[in-house]
């Protein structure tokens, strides 16, 4: 019986994150390297040579390998919207690693939490209030008197 609720908790723990990673897809602000990527990415698409015609300081694998997709997209004001939705396939395939790793070096089990636990620690995409007062200027009502 426990080890059917463990199975329960943890199918549930991952569907949630799975949503919530597709809610932050369209709700989450583009962080400024999103853009930087598939500009650099867009180069690619166009001829232009990573280093010498677009500068960029990242490793050109990963803007190689999205090219063919900015390419085939186009240049458009929704693009990062798009190119998130294309990462996620990439999202599974390292959760998959992941639970590959736990399983063959512990046990199926370890592998499950191991994935629960990878699939919950993009903490910098969830809302926070620390950030939110960074973000968004006090307002006067709120202020401390001295």
């Amino acid at each position: 019986m426990a080890a059917r609720r463990e199975r329960i908790v943890l199918g549930a723990l991952l569907v949630v994150t799975m949503l919530l990673r597709l809610v932050y897809v369209f709700q989450y602000r583009v962080d400024s390297d999103e853009p930087q990527h598939v500009h650099v990415a867009w180069g690619w698409a166009h001829g232009l040579l990573q280093y010498r015609d677009v500068f960029d300081n990242h490793a050109p694998l990963f803007h190689m390998l999205c090219a063919p997709l900015v390419a085939v997209i186009g240049e458009r004001p929704d693009i990062v919207v798009l190119m998130r939705i294309a990462m996620l396939p990439l999202y599974a395939v390292a959760l998959w690693c992941v639970y590959a790793i736990g399983a063959a070096l512990y046990s199926r089990r370890v592998g499950w939490w191991s994935v629960a636990l990878a699939a919950d620690l993009d903490r910098q995409r969830r809302p926070s209030a620390a950030r939110a007062r960074r973000e968004h200027p006090a307002r006067p009502d709120r202020r401390r008197r001295a």
